[in-house]
């Protein structure tokens, strides 16, 4: 999927997001969820990727990893109005409370003041993956 960004818009794919800022640089905040019972969490590596990528554009980038971070921490920054556009990768293992999260997290971004824009990626179960199923 293509993206760019212009001076206030951001464009996804066919859609364009209009007016949501208007500085040089954007501050974003990525977030991986909290993993279930596992006994060694593993590195949201994709995110660290997709970090490394933003940073390089002259992007501000946080990321928190819910396995070993501080939530409290993160939704103080969210509700003090610190980022533009949050993305949160989203666990077919447990998405009911990952959506909840999501949610909690959109209250903050609203109690800011600030208009913040909201991705989600969901990971499909492996099951999927393995029929050939696409992400859309």
């Amino acid at each position: 999927m293509k993206w760019s960004l212009t001076e206030s818009d951001i464009n996804i794919g066919d859609l364009t997001f209009t007016g949501y800022w208007n500085q040089d640089m954007l501050s974003i905040l990525l977030v991986s969820p909290k993993t279930i019972d596992l006994q060694l969490p593993l590195p949201p590596l994709g995110l660290h990727h997709l970090a490394i990528a933003l940073k390089r554009s002259n992007m501000e980038v946080a990321l928190y990893d819910l396995s070993i971070h501080d939530e409290s921490k993160m939704l103080k920054e969210i509700t003090a109005g610190s980022y533009d556009i949050i993305g949160m990768t989203v666990s077919h293992v447990d998405m009911k409370s990952n959506l909840q999260d999501l949610w909690s997290y959109r209250q903050a971004g609203e109690r800011s003041g600030k208009k913040v824009l909201f991705v989600a990626e969901v990971t499909p179960p492996p099951a999927m993956r393995r029929r050939g199923c696409k992400q859309e």
